[in-house]
């Protein structure tokens, strides 16, 4: 299934002796780490639960450090929650701290999946910012009996991740924004205040520019979206 998903990309692969994968768009200074975190997975329930290991998050770490020094976007993605959604949930990443101390502050957002509830969340010592995916194709019998199909849109500018968050309303026949995410009852999108220094390349044109620059000009010249799953496109997502 990998190699058909990556049948015209050169230059990734997902050896057995290193299941995981770090996807590079040079074009757009960005970086995406693929980590696997079913590194314990086995027939057993028991074995059911995030795990990735040292080595494989040290590999990570010593690669991201150095896109870090370029000033590279830096986009995780993973299936397990680090962060702990509740007391009934018992597969989250188990070597969580070790992620937080070796990967965590080399990323600038974290991508996963599993819970099948799209939020938002912070992680770590510097808040790296942690979205879930939510469940888009996600049977009923799957999600939480609260818990609608979801999706999410990522906007990335200089100073801020900006999160559209929508949800399929299954009585109206159609997908709506999604307010779960949001801080106010009726708000279905949130901004998320980051630093433009930490990822400066990505927008090439502003390095130069006085650090005083409207962030509406700014996401005019430089827009990144990257949907729910790390994909990333020059392309903004749609109003909600």
């Amino acid at each position: 299934m990998f190699s058909q998903f990556y049948t015209e990309i050169s230059g990734v692969g997902f050896p057995k002796d290193q299941p995981w994968t770090l996807f590079e768009m040079p074009e757009l200074n960005t970086v995406v780490a693929g980590l696997n975190s079913t590194m314990a997975e086995s027939h057993r329930d028991s074995d059911h639960y995030g795990f990735c290991g040292e080595e494989q998050l040290r590999w990570f770490a010593d690669r991201l450090r150095a896109y870090a020094g370029r000033g590279w976007l830096r986009i995780g993605a993973m299936h397990h929650n680090p962060v702990i959604v509740g007391p009934g949930d018992d597969a989250f990443l188990r070597d969580r701290h070790q992620f937080g101390e070796l990967v965590a502050p080399h990323l600038n957002l974290l991508l996963h999946g599993h819970t099948h509830e799209g939020r938002i969340d912070s992680f770590g010592a510097d808040a790296l910012a942690v979205l879930c995916a939510g469940s888009t194709g996600v049977r009923k019998e799957a999600r939480p009996d609260d818990v609608p199909n979801q999706y999410q849109l990522v906007k990335v500018t200089p100073r801020s991740l900006k999160v559209y968050a929508r949800r399929y309303n299954a009585s109206r026949f159609r997908w709506e924004g999604d307010t779960s995410i949001g801080i106010g009852r009726d708000q279905a999108t949130r901004q998320l205040r980051r630093s433009f220094d930490d990822y400066r390349a990505a927008f090439p044109s502003l390095v130069s520019r006085d650090d005083d620059h409207d962030e509406e000009e700014a996401e005019t010249l430089w827009p990144l979206a990257a949907a729910a799953t790390g994909c990333i496109s020059g392309s903004p997502p749609p109003a909600p």
